[in-house]
């Protein structure tokens, strides 16, 4: 069985994830077998920056890059787990990228997606899955892993697309999926 997720390029065709199988050990294993193969084609994992550059407020619309960046780094604060605030942030961009699978480059107000705003930049796809991964420590709550799972198996689908220093952030965002998914299945009493 082979890890089917991951099979041409996410960005332009998306996966749905509907109705998708469960096939047991069988699956878990083309599931290690797939990021493993990712990680051993990096040299080195880097963890994925965030720009610190402030980008002038518009009221028109909102540039992802600036708010994710606004989300890390509250996540990275040491009362993050008081700011429910970040974590309604989190979950809007979350499920904008569960309902398209796509993260565009700027949204009008009220998240909505934008017909002249691009969804090509791996960029966003990297620091939101970072996004996730941190909220997923942090929170323990599953729709965080599973939204980095897709965002993963989308940037794995585009690998040869990524530059150099995209492909040791995925292979470092890939480790700590990793991490999680063993964590969590070594809870549940799987052997992986």
């Amino acid at each position: 069985m082979s890890y089917l997720y991951t099979d041409g390029d996410k960005i332009i065709s998306p996966n749905t994830y509907f109705y998708a199988e469960y096939n047991g050990h069988e699956f878990l294993n083309s599931y290690f077998e797939n990021r493993k193969m990712i990680i051993g084609k990096t040299e080195d994992a880097v963890e994925p920056s965030f720009s610190e550059n402030v980008i002038e407020r518009n009221e028109s619309f909102i540039q992802t890059s600036s708010f994710l960046g606004k989300i890390y780094t509250s996540l990275q604060s040491e009362n993050h787990s008081s700011s429910t605030d970040i974590f309604s942030d989190i979950d809007l961009i979350l499920k904008k990228f569960e309902v398209s699978k796509r993260i565009y480059d700027f949204y009008l107000p009220e998240f909505k997606k934008s017909d002249d705003s691009d969804f090509k930049n791996l960029n966003n796809y990297l620091q939101l899955a970072s996004i996730l991964s941190r909220s997923y420590e942090i929170k323990n709550k599953l729709n965080y892993l599973n939204g980095m799972l897709k965002v993963n198996d989308t940037l794995i689908s585009v690998f040869y697309e990524l530059s150099g220093l995209e492909k040791k952030n995925l292979a470092w965002l890939i480790r700590m999926e990793l991490n999680h998914v063993s964590k969590l299945a070594s809870k549940l009493g799987i052997s992986v």
